[in-house]
Protein backbone atom coordinates (compact mmCIF):
# COMPACT_ATOMS: atom_id res chain seq x y z
CA UNK A 1 0.00 0.00 0.00
CA UNK A 2 1.22 3.44 -1.06
CA UNK A 3 2.42 5.54 2.02
CA UNK A 4 -0.29 8.71 2.13
CA UNK A 5 1.20 12.15 1.86
CA UNK A 6 0.92 14.54 5.14
CA UNK A 7 0.43 17.69 6.28
CA UNK A 8 0.11 19.09 9.53
CA UNK A 9 -2.42 21.59 11.37
CA UNK A 10 -2.34 23.61 13.81
CA UNK A 11 -5.29 22.77 15.85
CA UNK A 12 -5.39 26.50 17.54
CA UNK A 13 -5.49 28.75 14.30
CA UNK A 14 -5.89 25.59 11.16
CA UNK A 15 -2.72 26.79 9.82
CA UNK A 16 -1.03 24.09 7.51
CA UNK A 17 2.60 23.20 7.38
CA UNK A 18 4.45 20.50 5.22
CA UNK A 19 6.12 19.24 8.57
CA UNK A 20 6.14 18.87 12.21
CA UNK A 21 6.48 22.47 13.82
CA UNK A 22 6.71 22.57 17.91
CA UNK A 23 5.83 26.24 17.95
CA UNK A 24 3.31 27.21 15.19
CA UNK A 25 4.39 29.65 12.80
CA UNK A 26 1.30 31.15 12.50
CA UNK A 27 -0.24 31.90 15.92
CA UNK A 28 2.76 31.01 18.15
CA UNK A 29 1.13 28.50 20.36
CA UNK A 30 3.34 25.43 21.36
CA UNK A 31 2.03 21.52 20.80
CA UNK A 32 -0.85 22.70 18.75
CA UNK A 33 0.71 20.57 15.65
CA UNK A 34 -1.48 17.04 14.16
CA UNK A 35 -0.60 15.47 11.37
CA UNK A 36 -3.42 14.92 8.92
CA UNK A 37 -3.85 12.37 5.76
CA UNK A 38 -3.94 14.75 2.67
CA UNK A 39 -4.52 12.05 -0.13
CA UNK A 40 -5.23 9.09 1.20
CA UNK A 41 -4.06 6.23 -1.06
CA UNK A 42 -6.52 3.12 -0.26
CA UNK A 43 -7.88 0.32 -2.16
CA UNK A 44 -11.79 0.87 -1.19
CA UNK A 45 -14.33 3.08 -1.55
CA UNK A 46 -17.04 4.63 -4.07
CA UNK A 47 -16.37 4.11 -7.32
CA UNK A 48 -15.52 6.95 -8.94
CA UNK A 49 -17.41 5.98 -11.94
CA UNK A 50 -20.55 5.89 -10.33
CA UNK A 51 -22.75 9.14 -11.73
CA UNK A 52 -25.25 11.32 -9.44
CA UNK A 53 -28.45 9.97 -9.46
CA UNK A 54 -31.68 11.55 -9.70
CA UNK A 55 -33.15 12.00 -6.27
CA UNK A 56 -36.35 11.14 -7.66
CA UNK A 57 -35.12 7.40 -9.06
CA UNK A 58 -33.27 6.83 -5.56
CA UNK A 59 -35.08 4.24 -4.13
CA UNK A 60 -36.25 3.64 -0.57
CA UNK A 61 -38.56 2.01 1.75
CA UNK A 62 -39.32 2.23 5.62
CA UNK A 63 -38.59 -1.42 5.70
CA UNK A 64 -35.23 -0.91 5.07
CA UNK A 65 -33.88 0.22 8.50
CA UNK A 66 -32.68 -2.38 10.79
CA UNK A 67 -34.23 -2.44 14.19
CA UNK A 68 -32.28 -2.73 16.99
CA UNK A 69 -34.65 -4.48 18.92
CA UNK A 70 -34.26 -1.32 21.78
CA UNK A 71 -37.09 0.57 21.37
CA UNK A 72 -35.70 3.87 22.66
CA UNK A 73 -33.14 3.53 20.43
CA UNK A 74 -35.18 2.93 17.63
CA UNK A 75 -36.69 6.13 18.06
CA UNK A 76 -33.79 7.96 18.65
CA UNK A 77 -32.64 6.55 15.37
CA UNK A 78 -35.85 7.39 13.43
CA UNK A 79 -37.27 4.41 13.30
CA UNK A 80 -33.95 1.99 13.40
CA UNK A 81 -30.65 1.86 11.66
CA UNK A 82 -30.69 2.94 8.24
CA UNK A 83 -28.29 0.58 6.19
CA UNK A 84 -24.91 2.64 4.69
CA UNK A 85 -24.91 5.21 7.74
CA UNK A 86 -22.56 5.83 10.46
CA UNK A 87 -23.83 6.43 13.66
CA UNK A 88 -21.89 7.70 16.84
CA UNK A 89 -22.92 7.06 20.57
CA UNK A 90 -21.38 9.18 23.04
CA UNK A 91 -21.05 9.53 26.85
CA UNK A 92 -19.05 10.12 30.08
CA UNK A 93 -17.33 7.18 30.79
CA UNK A 94 -18.64 4.32 32.85
CA UNK A 95 -22.49 5.30 31.54
CA UNK A 96 -22.61 1.67 29.45
CA UNK A 97 -21.92 2.51 26.30
CA UNK A 98 -19.94 -0.54 25.46
CA UNK A 99 -22.64 -2.98 27.35
CA UNK A 100 -25.40 -0.96 24.82
CA UNK A 101 -23.30 -1.21 21.91
CA UNK A 102 -22.84 -5.39 22.85
CA UNK A 103 -26.79 -5.54 23.27
CA UNK A 104 -27.29 -4.03 19.95
CA UNK A 105 -24.79 -6.29 18.39
CA UNK A 106 -26.74 -9.05 20.34
CA UNK A 107 -30.21 -8.07 19.04
CA UNK A 108 -29.25 -7.04 15.64
CA UNK A 109 -26.98 -10.96 15.15
CA UNK A 110 -30.84 -12.58 17.01
CA UNK A 111 -32.66 -12.18 13.29
CA UNK A 112 -29.82 -14.53 11.53
CA UNK A 113 -27.66 -11.45 10.53
CA UNK A 114 -23.86 -11.19 10.53
CA UNK A 115 -22.63 -8.43 13.00
CA UNK A 116 -18.88 -7.45 13.96
CA UNK A 117 -17.52 -6.29 17.25
CA UNK A 118 -14.73 -5.36 16.99
CA UNK A 119 -13.00 -3.63 20.60
CA UNK A 120 -10.02 -1.55 21.17
CA UNK A 121 -10.51 -1.44 24.50
CA UNK A 122 -11.74 -5.32 25.52
CA UNK A 123 -10.02 -8.79 24.87
CA UNK A 124 -12.51 -11.43 23.55
CA UNK A 125 -12.67 -13.24 26.75
CA UNK A 126 -14.17 -9.55 28.29
CA UNK A 127 -16.67 -9.14 25.74
CA UNK A 128 -17.89 -13.03 25.83
CA UNK A 129 -18.08 -12.67 29.63
CA UNK A 130 -20.02 -9.61 29.35
CA UNK A 131 -22.22 -11.21 26.72
CA UNK A 132 -23.24 -13.52 28.47
CA UNK A 133 -24.04 -11.53 31.59
CA UNK A 134 -26.86 -9.25 29.40
CA UNK A 135 -27.66 -12.56 27.60
CA UNK A 136 -26.86 -11.64 24.16
CA UNK A 137 -24.58 -14.80 22.91
CA UNK A 138 -25.16 -15.43 19.61
CA UNK A 139 -23.00 -17.79 16.90
CA UNK A 140 -23.93 -14.89 14.40
CA UNK A 141 -22.21 -12.49 16.60
CA UNK A 142 -18.10 -12.17 15.45
CA UNK A 143 -15.47 -10.65 18.13
CA UNK A 144 -12.62 -9.25 17.11
CA UNK A 145 -9.94 -7.99 19.78
CA UNK A 146 -7.81 -5.31 17.76
CA UNK A 147 -6.61 -1.24 17.13
CA UNK A 148 -5.50 -1.26 13.74
CA UNK A 149 -7.74 0.01 11.43
CA UNK A 150 -6.55 -1.45 8.08
CA UNK A 151 -6.95 -5.22 9.94
CA UNK A 152 -10.46 -4.38 11.14
CA UNK A 153 -11.39 -3.25 7.86
CA UNK A 154 -10.24 -6.06 6.47
CA UNK A 155 -11.95 -8.58 8.15
CA UNK A 156 -14.66 -7.17 7.77
CA UNK A 157 -14.47 -7.40 4.48
CA UNK A 158 -14.12 -11.14 4.70
CA UNK A 159 -17.77 -12.48 4.68
CA UNK A 160 -20.96 -9.97 4.41
CA UNK A 161 -21.98 -8.13 7.43
CA UNK A 162 -25.35 -6.19 8.59
CA UNK A 163 -23.58 -4.43 11.15
CA UNK A 164 -20.37 -3.53 12.26
CA UNK A 165 -19.52 -2.04 15.96
CA UNK A 166 -16.22 -0.33 16.65
CA UNK A 167 -15.82 0.53 20.31
CA UNK A 168 -14.01 2.58 20.28
CA UNK A 169 -13.29 5.39 17.54
CA UNK A 170 -10.95 6.63 20.06
CA UNK A 171 -8.92 3.96 20.38
CA UNK A 172 -8.45 2.92 16.85
CA UNK A 173 -5.71 4.02 15.28
CA UNK A 174 -4.57 4.45 10.68
CA UNK A 175 -1.28 2.66 10.83
CA UNK A 176 0.12 5.27 7.71
CA UNK A 177 -0.72 8.38 10.29
CA UNK A 178 2.19 8.90 12.87
CA UNK A 179 0.06 10.25 15.44
CA UNK A 180 -0.95 8.45 18.30
CA UNK A 181 -4.79 6.69 18.68
CA UNK A 182 -7.45 9.25 19.65
CA UNK A 183 -6.01 12.34 18.24
CA UNK A 184 -8.01 14.94 16.33
CA UNK A 185 -5.98 13.26 12.72
CA UNK A 186 -6.67 9.41 14.01
CA UNK A 187 -10.09 10.03 14.68
CA UNK A 188 -11.01 11.77 11.80
CA UNK A 189 -9.19 9.82 9.37
CA UNK A 190 -10.41 6.57 11.03
CA UNK A 191 -13.74 7.99 10.93
CA UNK A 192 -13.67 9.04 7.17
CA UNK A 193 -12.53 5.41 6.10
CA UNK A 194 -15.21 3.57 8.12
CA UNK A 195 -17.87 6.28 6.35
CA UNK A 196 -16.50 5.27 2.98
CA UNK A 197 -16.40 1.52 4.07
CA UNK A 198 -19.92 1.80 5.84
CA UNK A 199 -21.41 3.74 1.99
CA UNK A 200 -19.78 0.88 0.06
Amino acid sequence: MTKSKSRYVCQSCGAVAPRWFGRCPECGAWDTCTEEIREPQIGFGLSPGEPPAPLTQVATEEGDRQQTGISELDRVLGGGIVPGSVVLVAGEPGIGKSTLLLQIAGKLSSDNRRVLYASGEESAKQIRMRAERIGCVNPNLFVLAETNLERIISSSEKFPLSAMIIDSVQTVHYPQLESSAGSIAQVRQSTSLLTQLAKR
